[in-house]
C-alpha cells in the first residue's frame, strides 16, 4: 500500500521485485557539499548530471555494486542500468533496472540483496556517481550572489562542473545523497506502511487489524496511548512544516522554474495531512486503523470505521456502543435516509462532473442531520 503515488513514470520509492526495478532513487542532491570532496553541488551541476543521464538512453547508465578501486575488481559487480532520469525538487532521480546477471554474480545474488535492502532499510545505502570533472566554478565574494554568505558556508566552495558521466553505483554512504531515496517520508512515501505490512505478514492466526491492535494498544495504559498520539501529532507538524517549506520555494521561483516542481507530490502531502487530521478526530484510539485507511474514500472509511467499532464492541462488552450505519427507530427514519440520497442525486444532476464522493461531502456539510441519520443512526 502506498500513501501517495504519481504513477510509475514519476514514482518515488516503489520497489517492483517481480520486474526487478527500484523506482525514483536519488542520483544526486543539489544545494549541498559533496562530503569528503571539498566541492559544492549546485543546481547547474545537477542539471548537467540530468542531461548526461538522459543522453545515456536508450541503453541507460551502468550501475555497479560499490565503487571498484585499484585493489578491487570491477567485473562481477554489475547491477543493472539507470533509466528515466528526471528532475524532482532539487534532486536528480532515476529508476534502477537490475540485471538478471546480477543474480548470478561471483559474490552471490546481488540483485535480490539490493531489492531486499531497498525495501527493508533504504536509508542504509545510497548512490554515488562516477564522473570526470571539468574546471570548477570558483565563487567570487564580490559577486552579489555570494556577498551575503558567511565564511565557512559550503556554497563558497568550488562549484563542481561535469565533463563526462560514466556510472552511478550503489554504495554504503553517498557523498551527495542521504539514503537511497532521501531520508524520511518525503523520500520514500510508502516505506512505513510497507514495514507495518511486513510485520503483520509474519504474525499468524489473526487479522491484520488485530495484529496492529495487539501490537500497539492492548494492555497498554492511557499514558502510552497518549504518547503514541503525541508522536503522530509531531509527525503531522513535521509534514506541515516541510510542505510549507516546499510551497515557499515554489512561490519564490520564476514561473518557468516553478513548473519544474512536483505539484502532484505537494498536493498529495496536503491531502494526506488533512485526511490524517480528520480521521484521527473520528478514531483517536485506532491509530493504526487510521494509517491503514489513507487510500480509502471518506465513505469507505466511515463504513470500515463502523465495522471496526462493532467488532471491538463484540470483543469487549464494556466498550462504548458502536456507531450504526443502519437506520432504526421511528417510521420516518427510512424517509430521512432516502431524503439524504435524494439530495446527493440532485447535487450530481446539477453538477454533471461531480463524483458521488464529492456530492456526499457537499450534502454532509449542508444537511448534517440527514447525513448523521443515514450513516450513524443519529
Amino acid at each position: 500500500m502506498e500513501l501517495f503515488r504519481v504513477g510509475n513514470k514519476d514514482a518515488v520509492g516503489v520497489i517492483d521485485t517481480d520486474a526487478g526495478v527500484i523506482f525514483g532513487a536519488s542520483v544526486i542532491t543539489t544545494g549541498r557539499e559533496a562530503e569528503g570532496h571539498g566541492i559544492y553541488v549546485d543546481e547547474t551541476f545537477g542539471r548537467q548530471v540530468l542531461e548526461a543521464g538522459q543522453a545515456s538512453e536508450p541503453k541507460g547508465l551502468p550501475a555497479r555494486f560499490d565503487h571498484p578501486n585499484a585493489c578491487g575488481r570491477a567485473i562481477g559487480t554489475h547491477l543493472g542500468r539507470w533509466h528515466n532520469f528526471r528532475w524532482n525538487a532539487g534532486k536528480v532521480r532515476a529508476d534502477l533496472h537490475l540485471s538478471e546477471s546480477a543474480a548470478k554474480s561471483p559474490d552471490g545474488n546481488l540483485k535480490e540483496y539490493t531489492l531486499n535492502l531497498a525495501a527493508e532499510d533504504p536509508d542504509a545505502f545510497a548512490t554515488s556517481i562516477v564522473f570526470r570533472a571539468a574546471d570548477p566554478m570558483l565563487p567570487d565574494k564580490d559577486d552579489p550572489e555570494f556577498a551575503a554568505l558567511e565564511d565557512g558556508d559550503p556554497a563558497l566552495l568550488p562549484h563542481c562542473r561535469l565533463d563526462k558521466l560514466s556510472h552511478c553505483d550503489c554504495v554504503d554512504e553517498g557523498a551527495a545523497n542521504d539514503g537511497l531515496f532521501g531520508k524520511g517520508i518525503f523520500g520514500r512515501p510508502d516505506y512505513w506502511q510497507e514495514q507495518i505490512e511486513r510485520w503483520a505478514a509474519g504474525q499468524e492466526g489473526t487479522t491484520f487489524l488485530e495484529k496492529i491492535f495487539d501490537k500497539y494498544f492492548r494492555g497498554k495504559e492511557e499514558r502510552e496511548r497518549k504518547r503514541i498520539m503525541e508522536h503522530l501529532e509531531e509527525q503531522v507538524e513535521e509534514l506541515t512544516a516541510k510542505n510549507t517549506e516546499l510551497q515557499n520555494q515554489v512561490d519564490g521561483f520564476e514561473a518557468a522554474k516553478a513548473a519544474e516542481f512536483d505539484s502532484g507530490v505537494i498536493q498529495g502531502q496536503e491531502d494526506m495531512i488533512a485526511r490524517l487530521k480528520a480521521r484521527q478526530e473520528k478514531a483517536p484510539d485506532l491509530l493504526s486503523f487510521v494509517v491503514g485507511s489513507l487510500e480509502m474514500s471518506d465513505d469507505e472509511f466511515n463504513e470500515a470505521l463502523i465495522a471496526e467499532l462493532k467488532k471491538n464492541q463484540a470483543q469487549d462488552p464494556d466498550a462504548e456502543p458502536a456507531l450504526s450505519a443502519t437506520p432504526s427507530g421511528d417510521d420516518n427514519e427510512g424517509a430521512r435516509v432516502d431524503e439524504f440520497e435524494t439530495k446527493v442525486a440532485a447535487y450530481m444532476d446539477e453538477n454533471p462532473t461531480a463524483t458521488r464522493g464529492q456530492a456526499i461531502k457537499y450534502c454532509q456539510a449542508n444537511y448534517p442531520d440527514l447525513h448523521a441519520k443515514k450513516y450513524y443512526g443519529g
